[in-house]
């Protein structure tokens, strides 16, 4: 397929150089859950280097809300977001890694990318840390989303930036993240969004928050409009730094909801 013809109608919307260090960016996708649309995003804006990394399998609970299909169900999510991929764009690199994110191999994915989207699930939070700790002696842009009812966020984190999900939780709380549960160092980081959530948000966080003290399985509540917002969020600020414009680092959370937006015409916060 002919990249310009594929991409001939970013013009203007994106320009040319920046279109040029698009096609040449190399994404790391840690969590093909949510994190299925961010890929099909990046890809149609003109990313053609994709690593996808996730062990989970597609179940038909995941349709609701993830860029799969039914003839997808049982198969991982790796293969089946790459044979996605591939029908839109045959000539991209899609390399589909079907394993859990840790100490063996997490080095090796974060120093060839140069833009990393993290969505992995936050049960997973000692493969969270360690991406975002790799992230950050390679100096990679990173960015963790995360679909928010009806609505998205990303927090935003610089290859100069040095605060971390980890320094700042163990500021907060006093504690070495170590000795916490996946419970108290997930409400640590929600604490400051709290605020700005909806009411209806609020709700399914704090029951996800109590089952996880529990050690129960908690699946959040999501619907497919946050999915979709992620994408398109998160898939904006990568454009962002294609063209070489700061975004502002964590802890500030970059968040759309698009009920606020329809009922009263706010849509953006940056807390």
């Amino acid at each position: 397929m002919n990249y310009q013809d594929f991409t001939s109608r970013n013009n203007l919307l994106i320009k040319q150089d920046v279109q040029e260090n698009i096609s040449k960016m190399k994404i790391l996708l840690c969590g093909c859950g949510i994190g299925s649309y961010l890929a099909e995003a990046v890809l149609r804006m003109g990313c053609l280097d994709l690593t996808l990394v996730d062990k989970d399998t597609v179940s038909e609970t995941n349709l609701n809300r993830q860029n799969y299909e039914l003839n997808d169900v049982g198969m991982p999510k790796v293969h089946g977001l790459a044979k996605r991929l591939q029908s839109i764009y045959p000539d991209a690199t899609i390399t589909p890694v079907n394993e859990f994110l840790d100490a063996s191999n997490a080095d090796d994915l974060v120093k060839k990318a140069d833009v990393i989207l993290d969505t992995i699930d936050y049960l997973d939070m000692g493969a969270i840390l360690l991406l975002h700790e790799r992230a950050k002696v390679h100096k990679k842009h990173l960015l963790s989303a995360m679909s928010v009812g009806f609505g998205a966020g990303f927090f935003y984190f610089s290859p100069e930036h040095k605060h971390s999900f980890q320094n700042h939780i163990e500021a907060k709380t006093g504690r070495p993240i170590t000795e916490m549960n996946y419970a108290e160092a997930f409400q640590v980081v929600l604490a400051s969004l709290l605020p700005v959530l909806n009411d209806d948000v609020k709700i399914v966080l704090e029951r996800v928050i109590e089952q996880m003290a529990k050690k129960q399985p908690c699946p959040a509540s999501q619907v497919s409009a946050g999915g979709m917002c992620c994408a398109a969020l998160t898939t904006t600020a990568v454009e962002h730094i294609a063209r070489g414009e700061a975004l502002r680092p964590f802890p500030q959370f970059y968040y759309l909801d698009l009920h606020k937006l329809i009922r009263n015409g706010q849509g953006t916060v940056v807390s």
